[in-house]
C-alpha cells in the first residue's frame, strides 16, 4: 500500500513539516529535517515505529513487529537466564534489578501505542519553533545507539567458560567464536532493551519539551523589548495567542507521556538503587570486568536518564513564570505610564490560570526540586533493600 504521507521540507518556513499525498516512506525518512539538518532522533523513531508514517508499507511494518519481538524476547530472556543463575538464592536487591526489564516493556508497549500522537506532536513543534540547534541532538543520538554494539562484543570476549553456561541455558557450547557471538548478541538485545529504549523515550520528551521552553523564552524577550507604549492591546493578544499555542503542545505532551515517563523514571530507579547496594554489600575487587563495564553503563545510564529528564522538564515552569512575569511588569508599567485601565482583564486571565508542570501520571512532577526528593526515596529504599538483603544473605 502506498503511504499517504510525505514530510516535505518548506523552504519558505525552515524546518516545518508538511504533509503530501501519493509519495512513498522512504522519501519522509530522507526528508525528515529541523533546520537545514537531518534529525537523527526522528530517523531511528521512524525505524523503530514510534512515528506513524512506518505503517504506511509492509516492510516497515514487519521491521517494527520484529523490534517489538525482540524486545519482548529480551526480558523473558533475562528473567528466565537470572532465575537459572541464582534461584533460591535471589535477594531483594536481585529482584529490583530484574523488575527494571518489564517495566521497560511496559513502558514501550504504552508509548508504541501513541505513535499517531507522537508524530503529531512532533510536527506540531516543529512549526512553533523551527529554527532550532541540532546538532547536539544528533551526537547524542548517535553516540547512544552506539555504545551497545562495541560493549556486547567486549562483553562477549571477557565473559568466562564458567559465566557463559547461565546464557546457554546449562547447555556447553565448545567452540569459542560461537559463544563469543552468543553472549554479544544476547547483551545487545539487553541493552537494546535497557537503557537504549529508556533513553530514546527521555531524548524525545527532552526535545519536545526543549522547544516549547526555547519557544517560551523567545517570547518572553520580545515582551521585554516592547516599550510601555508600544505595548497595546494588539500586541498583548498577539503574544498571548502564541503562549496559547504553545501551551496546547504541552497539554498534549502530558497526554502523551504522563505514564511512560513515569515507568521511565521508576525503572531507572530501581536500577540505581540495586546497583548501589550492591555496591555497599558485595566486594566489587572480586566482580570480573565484564559485570564492571554491565554494571558502570546501567548505572551511568539510570542516573543521567533521571537527572536530564527532570532537569529539562523543569525548564517549562520556570519559563512559564518568567513569562507571567514579564508580562505582568510590561502592562503595570503601561497602566502606570499611558494610564489604560481597560487592557487589566488580559493580565487578570493570565494570572488566574494554574501553574503548568509535566507530571508522571498526576504522581510525579516532573521539576528540577523533585531530583532532591527521589534522592532521598532512592537512599530510603536502598538502604531498607540491603538491610534485609544482608539479613537474607546471613541466614543462608
Amino acid at each position: 500500500m502506498t503511504s499517504p504521507y510525505l514530510a516535505k521540507h518548506d523552504n519558505k518556513n525552515t524546518g516545518v513539516l508538511r504533509l503530501k499525498s501519493k509519495t512513498t516512506v522512504s522519501d519522509f525518512v530522507s526528508r525528515i529535517e529541523i533546520g537545514n539538518k537531518s534529525n537523527y532522533l526522528c530517523t531511528i523513531l521512524f525505524w523503530i515505529g514510534l512515528l506513524n508514517a512506518s505503517d504506511t508499507q509492509s516492510k516497515h511494518r514487519c521491521l517494527k513487529y520484529l523490534f517489538d519481538a525482540l524486545i519482548y524476547f529480551a526480558c523473558l530472556n533475562i528473567w528466565i537466564t537470572n532465575v537459572v543463575k541464582y534461584g533460591h538464592d535471589m535477594t531483594r536487591l536481585d529482584v529490583a534489578f530484574l523488575i527494571v526489564f518489564p517495566f521497560t516493556a511496559i513502558m514501550w508497549l504504552v508509548i508504541r501505542r501513541k505513535s499517531k500522537q507522537i508524530s503529531n506532536l512532533i510536527q506540531e513543534a516543529q512549526k512553533i519553533n523551527p529554527i532550532y540547534k541540532e546538532k547536539g541532538l544528533n551526537a547524542l543520538v548517535v553516540v547512544m545507539c552506539i555504545i551497545p554494539f562495541p560493549l556486547s562484543i567486549l562483553i562477549g570476549i571477557l565473559c568466562k567458560r564458567e559465566t557463559i553456561q547461565c546464557y546457554t541455558y546449562e547447555y556447553n557450547i565448545k567452540q569459542n567464536w560461537v559463544r563469543i557471538i552468543l553472549i554479544t548478541t544476547k547483551y545487545l538485545l539487553y541493552f537494546t532493551l535497557y537503557p537504549t529504549i529508556i533513553n530514546i523515550v527521555v531524548v524525545l520528551h527532552c526535545f519536545l519539551s526543549q522547544r516549547c521552553s526555547t519557544q517560551i523564552d523567545y517570547i518572553t524577550s520580545q515582551i521585554a523589548q516592547y516599550s510601555p507604549e508600544d505595548f497595546d492591546l494588539s500586541k498583548q493578544l498577539g503574544i498571548l495567542k502564541s503562549k496559547a499555542k504553545i501551551y496546547d503542545i504541552l497539554l498534549k505532551i502530558q497526554a502523551t507521556f504522563s505514564t511512560p515517563i513515569f515507568l521511565n523514571i521508576i525503572a531507572n530507579v530501581f536500577m540505581f538503587s540495586s546497583l548501589i547496594g550492591w555496591f555497599f554489600l558485595k566486594n566489587w575487587s572480586e566482580f570480573p570486568l565484564m559485570i564492571k563495564l554491565e554494571c558502570g553503563y546501567f548505572g551511568l545510564s539510570s542516573f543521567l536518564c533521571v537527572v536530564v529528564l527532570l532537569w529539562m522538564a523543569g525548564r517549562l515552569p520556570i519559563a512559564l513564570s518568567g513569562f507571567k512575569e514579564t508580562f505582568h511588569q510590561k502592562t503595570h508599567n503601561r497602566l502606570l505610564y499611558v494610564r489604560v485601565s481597560e487592557e487589566s482583564h488580559l493580565k487578570r486571565d493570565l494570572f488566574d490560570e494554574p501553574d503548568f508542570v509535566l507530571t508522571g501520571c498526576n504522581i510525579l512532577p516532573l521539576k528540577r526540586s523533585t531530583i532532591v526528593g527521589l534522592a532521598g526515596t532512592l537512599l530510603t529504599y536502598t538502604v531498607l533493600a540491603m538491610n534485609t538483603s544482608s539479613v537474607e544473605c546471613s541466614i543462608k
